[in-house]
């Protein structure tokens, strides 16, 4: 897995974070020739026709060429934690938090088949949810510091 890179922008009553990652060829084509393949069976079965093999290559290419970065975004103000991009499977965006409700911010790794991405997460009563995906340890203590030198009223409820 490549490195992810991130930016801090800072606004007049908060942070914005973007972090973007290269994704893989590998993952890349076996995600184009996957769609590609569905689209030219799908295409055969129902019109029974030859063209869909040259519509389900330019398919292909198109969608290879397209899958370059995830990207993800959070805005943190002092009332909300607002996530925008890709955050993985079953992930659903825009994500928002109310500041309140969030009691940490910590790290977590990356879980496999649970559709976790690693980074960010924020601690809530009862469970985690992935605020900012692609990070690794590091670049997430330098988020938090970030965000804790921007807002420290908001850390004062944080364990």
């Amino acid at each position: 897995m490549s490195q992810a890179t991130y930016t801090i922008q800072d606004l007049p009553n908060g942070l914005v974070i973007r972090v973007a990652r290269e994704i893989g060829f590998f993952h890349r084509a076996f995600t184009a020739l996957l769609i590609g393949v569905i689209i030219c069976v799908a295409g055969e079965e129902l019109y029974k026709s030859y063209w869909w093999l040259p519509v389900s290559l330019v398919v292909f290419a198109a969608i290879f060429l397209s899958l370059k970065t995830a990207r993800a975004d959070l805005t943190i103000s002092r009332l909300e934690f607002v996530t925008r991009g890709n955050l993985g499977a079953r992930a659903r965006t825009p994500r928002v938090l109310m500041a309140a409700d969030v009691r940490g911010l910590e790290f977590r790794d990356l879980v496999l088949f649970q559709g976790t991405n690693g980074g960010l997460h924020a601690i809530t009563d009862g469970s985690s949810k992935l605020m900012l995906p692609y990070l690794d340890w590091q670049q997430t203590q330098d988020v938090i510091a970030a965000i804790k030198k921007k807002l420290p009223g908001l850390s004062q409820n944080w364990r």
